[in-house]
């Protein structure tokens, strides 16, 4: 299973001595320390939320939770869920619930939700053989999908409120699937659907259940992945020669497309997922994209970017060391524009990373 998705869940709201949860020992009160703020940051974060980060060392790293020299000032807070085999989590919200999926003994998937003390429940839509949970709304409502059989042949999606109220729902032009992959605050879904082609296309689903299908110009596979207050949908596409793009479509059904500068398949997911696009209220969107070596066809590198608002980009890796292929995988985007992600440092082994909106990186 991937490293990318056996992730930590990290706090800083004192939850770390919730339940039964195992707290790294490196990151515990006796050995934290306090690091300077990055230049550059608001002076207060959503929900108070700043931490201290230092730039990437350079040359070669030895990255673990277990040397201090490495210690970020976090505290990582390991959880699992009664009977899962498998682990992963999705999506988090302000409040510090987290949603995602876990798999059985039986290979079976669940839905999950942990709050921010540690209480976990199971999600199961009733008639499911496999439940998966893929996002979270601050108001604490859970979307994602669920498979009637195990031939996994037609699996709707569905929405969770807050009261444990499931409702299952269907793109209108949806043959073999309905993948919800983002919610808004308001309720309203996005996401794709495959069609009796077995070709993607985008959907919104609004709070009152009305579904809208939507494909950019040019699209042969369309993969939503956020969706912001204003109901504007980031994600990327790919045309018919099966390159990537990225776009924006607005809450009035108007879409644009881009592509970063010098670069080809933007918004492409890299190991394990079909996009990185995500988006802040803002309007900036962070993700991948290849960035190919000059005179080398066949050779380059997975860098990160943030376009901003204006349409202008700044590209990045989460890495400066030597080997060929640093590949940065951007996962997320905060209101004041902190990405975080994963790389892999040319040797087949992931770090997560938080870049702040000037720039400075630190790897865990």
């Amino acid at each position: 299973c991937s490293q990318a998705q056996q992730s930590l869940a990290s706090t800083r709201n004192g939850d770390s001595n919730a339940g039964s949860q195992a707290v790294s020992n490196v990151s515990g009160t006796g050995t934290q320390r306090t690091l300077p703020q990055c230049s550059g940051q608001p002076g207060r974060l959503p929900r108070g939320v700043a931490g201290p980060c230092k730039p990437v060392l350079p040359g070669p790293q030895q990255l673990s939770n277990e040397l201090p020299r490495h210690d970020d000032g976090a505290t990582y807070v390991s959880f699992d869920v009664s009977g899962a085999l498998y682990l992963y989590p999705y999506s988090i919200n302000d409040a510090g619930a987290i949603t995602g999926t876990y798999v059985d003994a039986a290979f079976n998937g669940h839905g999950f939700l942990r709050d921010r003390h540690g209480n976990i429940v199971n999600i199961d839509v009733p008639g499911a053989v496999s439940t998966f949970a893929s996002a979270i709304n601050d108001a604490g409502t859970v979307t994602g999908s669920w498979c009637p059989d195990t031939t996994y042949t037609h699996c709707p999606g569905f929405l969770r409120d807050v009261r444990g109220n499931i409702t299952s729902f269907d793109a209108p032009g949806d043959y073999y699937g309905t993948a919800p992959n983002a919610i808004s605050p308001d309720g309203s879904v996005t996401g794709n659907y495959l069609d009796i082609n077995n070709l993607n296309h985008g959907f919104v689903r609004s709070r009152d259940g009305s579904i809208t299908e939507f494909d950019p110009p040019g699209s042969s596979y369309t993969y939503p992945s956020a969706i912001g207050a204003d109901r504007t949908i980031a994600g990327a596409y790919t045309d018919a020669s099966y390159n990537y793009h990225g776009f924006l479509r607005s809450r009035y059904g108007n879409i644009s497309t881009f592509d970063v500068p010098g670069g080809m398949n933007t918004g492409t997911g890299g190991f394990y997922a079909f996009t990185t696009i995500s988006s802040n209220p803002e309007g900036a969107v962070a993700g991948s994209y290849f960035q190919p070596i000059p005179g080398n066809p066949s050779g380059g590198n997975y860098q990160g970017f943030l376009r901003h608002p204006d349409g202008s980009f700044h590209t990045f890796y989460a890495a400066d060391y030597p080997p060929c292929c640093i590949w940065t995988f951007p996962t997320g985007i905060t209101p004041d524009a902190t990405i975080a992600g994963y790389e892999n440092d040319g040797y087949g082994v992931n770090h997560g990373f938080v870049r702040t909106r000037d720039g400075n990186i630190t790897l865990f």
